[in-house]
């Protein structure tokens, strides 16, 4: 038998290739990046930011930009976060200083991007201003309000920033900022939880990769921290350093880009709680950006949806009181057994492992527990237990009257001298 070699022709393979890089490069960039809706209705964004064990209402969303931009371009909500932008969750509300749509459509195409869509207006918010005073330009801000479930007693949030600021203008006074604000029963005046581990507000300055840009002055701003470089994300800039500085970030820059976002740096997944919270109760909560010192090179931030957290722990009961006495002038108090918990009589101060408290000095005290996995989870008893006064002793005796015996009545009688108690 004779075997024919047919020799195709190359012009096939080379339409074959070409079919095939086709279908590769266009599935990988098709998945590649989040899912975004942009122009969203506050109901949208409600939607995307509320999780388990809350019930977000309301919105307002406000700015420098006119109403119409504002919305168009400065806000979006997404899906496909962690499969296709290698986002540290999958959903959420993204808010933009720049133009949302295409931040969340390309992938770090350009060192440097600025859109200002506020043009030359600018807006102070007073929560915002408290981390920086100068982030005032192409400012957006969303309000809305959170209802806790009935068992729920704490929030958890997450959220990862971006900038075009980075690298090149870490250490200088272009210090972009983010904040999210809470306030409401429990908490005293307003609290920010976009906060670092260490505390710090999350901003250009106060996460960044550790070393000053090519444009910060010689000795950078007093507000840089470079300690933090653990929570930031290289997105495809330069980082050899010269003099103490990153190079200049030039075209084209040298990757990789493990996120699908427009922005040269941003921060990894981070997530903060707020714990002792009211259950059942309403709470306004306040995300604001914007660009500081002046309206050029965008930033921005993705939040996670806010999930309620769920405190177990049984408000405590006594097993029993002993009450001092003379010969023991102290008393106890004796929780009911729970597992998992430690146990406090002073609200909370100091805890202990056992649920016995010996020795206690006469007074009021309030009984708690918390969990000893989650020691931010704690539940106050029903009602206070007080140890009472220690007794006191009897006066020494003494005889009211003594009547002897008689012929008639062969026995006597003693009767002391009543004392009260």
């Amino acid at each position: 038998m004779q075997i024919m070699n047919i020799q195709l022709p190359s012009c096939f393979f080379k339409v074959i290739r070409f079919l095939f890089l086709f279908w590769f490069f266009y599935t990988v960039n098709s998945s590649a990046q989040v899912t975004a809706v942009a122009n969203p209705t506050d109901a949208q964004i409600n939607l995307a930011l509320q999780g388990p064990g809350i019930t977000i209402t309301g919105g307002a969303l406000t700015g420098g930009a006119a109403a119409a931009t504002l919305r168009a371009n400065q806000v979006a909500t997404f899906t496909n976060g962690i499969a296709g932008a290698g986002l540290g969750f999958p959903s959420g509300a993204y808010f933009s200083t720049g133009n949302a749509p295409f931040e969340l459509a390309n992938r770090n195409t350009a060192t440097q991007r600025t859109a200002n869509p506020a043009g030359g207006t600018t807006v102070s918010d007073p929560n915002l201003s408290t981390i920086d005073a100068t982030a005032t330009r192409d400012l957006v801000s969303y309000t809305f309000t959170i209802t806790l479930g009935p068992a729920i007693t704490g929030l958890r949030i997450g959220y990862q920033f971006g900038s075009e600021e980075y690298p090149d203008y870490v250490g200088s006074n272009f210090d972009d900022a983010f904040g999210f604000f809470v306030s409401g029963p429990g908490i005293t005046g307003t609290r920010n939880l976009a906060t670092t581990p260490t505390g710090s507000a999350t901003s250009i300055n106060k996460i960044n990769g550790g070393v000053p840009g090519f444009s910060s002055p010689a000795v950078p701003v007093a507000s840089y921290d470079g300690t933090q470089s653990a929570l930031y994300i290289n997105n495809g800039h330069p980082t050899t350093v010269i003099g103490g500085k990153y190079v200049q970030n030039t075209a084209p820059q040298p990757g990789p880009f493990p996120i699908f976002s427009e922005f040269n740096g941003l921060t990894t997944f981070i997530t903060r709680t707020i714990n002792s919270l009211t259950p059942g109760g309403t709470y306004t909560f306040k995300v604001v950006i914007a660009d500081a010192g002046d309206s050029s090179l965008d930033s921005g931030v993705f939040l996670n949806f806010i999930e309620g957290i769920f405190c177990v722990v049984n408000a405590p009961t006594v097993s029993s009181t002993t009450q001092p006495t003379c010969a023991v002038t102290t008393g106890t108090i004796v929780f009911t057994t729970q597992a998992g918990v430690e146990y406090s009589i002073d609200n909370g101060s100091t805890y202990q492992a056992s649920p016995t408290f010996a020795g206690l000095a006469p007074g009021t005290y309030t009984l708690r527990v918390r969990s000893t996995t989650d020691t931010t989870c704690s539940t106050q008893a029903a009602s206070t237990v007080t140890i009472n006064a220690v007794p006191t002793a009897p006066s020494t005796p003494t005889v009211s009257s003594t009547t002897q015996p008689t012929c008639a009545v062969t026995t006597g009688t003693i009767v002391f001298t009543t004392q009260a108690g």
